[in-house]
């Protein structure tokens, strides 16, 4: 399995129209091989029948918390796709779906939400999916009992829909931040498992859970943090010379950065990226699913 250079590369972020065009302007797409969008939420078609969504949330308390015209989570993406596609055409861009309720609710209908994603993934050209796994932010874990089963079953109705790219099938990754509902027959269904391993913001996850379901590293890809967030002083990236160690260490599958578009509020104002460079280049081959 080859090395992988990940990066978040967050939708949600609370700034202006201008600002978020310098920050995709200055990304350096062609330092990664592996662009993970966040994050796709999931809307009521009707009926109880959920399928994927923009939410159009912004963070930072911007805006009310709310997009604006002509800055929708639709117009953000075209514009990532767009920069990063003409950068690094072999790039491999997934779109992930966050949080726990909505993972929870794309189960109720797993038929129904795979074949709404895969109508998604042909519009966008996307060459993947993630899941974001933690809690809902702020909100309570709905009364459902969802459980390994249901996991493995939606996400063997999005690997039957998710169209077959033209180079190479399509990288199917989970991003938790929590073990719940978690067992080798879920974790069987992903490219790679990107555990949340923050120094800071990742609920203090450590790889070495998802390395006693899967009794391998192979396909463990450590997650750092690109910047802080949650105070003045939280400001600086996390050190990648001792996540590198870990994946040489273990022979894991590499590392990725937590989401790459800081935030401008007058509060916290910082520099929109820092490169991350590597060699490496990805390509994968077909997993199972609930084996």
């Amino acid at each position: 399995m080859s090395k992988v250079i990940g990066q978040y590369f967050g939708l949600f972020h609370g700034c202006s129209k201008h600002h978020f065009d310098k920050i995709v302007a200055a990304a350096p797409f062609d330092h990664c091989n592996l662009l993970i969008l966040a994050f796709v939420h999931v809307a009521d078609m009707g009926g109880g029948m959920y399928g994927p969504a923009f939410a159009n949330t912004r963070d930072n308390c911007f805006n009310k918390g709310k997009a604006l015209a002509g800055d929708t989570d639709e117009d953000r993406i075209k514009l990532v796709l767009a920069k990063a596609r003409s950068e690094n055409p072999t790039l491999k861009i997934l779109l992930s779906l966050g949080w726990y309720n909505e993972v929870v609710r794309a189960s109720q209908h797993p038929e129904f939400f795979a074949k709404e994603l895969g109508e998604w993934a042909m519009g966008y050209g996307l060459d993947g999916f993630d899941i974001d796994w933690e809690d809902t932010p702020n909100t309570e874990r709905i009364p459902d009992p969802f459980g390994p089963a249901d996991f493995v079953k939606l996400m063997q109705c999005v690997q039957k829909e998710f169209p077959m790219g033209t180079d190479a099938p399509p990288i199917f990754t989970i991003t938790p931040a929590m073990e719940r509902a978690l067992d080798k027959s879920v974790l069987d269904c992903f490219t790679y498992v990107m555990p949340q391993t923050y120094s800071h913001g990742g609920n203090e996850t450590t790889v070495t859970p998802y390395y006693n379901i899967l009794n391998s590293y192979q396909k463990i890809v450590y997650g750092l943090s690109g910047e802080g967030y949650k105070a003045p002083s939280d400001y600086e990236p996390d050190n990648p010379a001792q996540y590198a160690r870990g994946v040489k260490n273990n022979g894991a599958a590499d590392f990725f950065r937590g989401a790459w578009t800081p935030t401008p509020c007058a509060r916290n104002r910082r520099r929109a990226s820092r490169k991350v460079t590597t060699s490496s280049r990805h390509s994968t081959s077909p997993t199972g699913c609930g084996t």
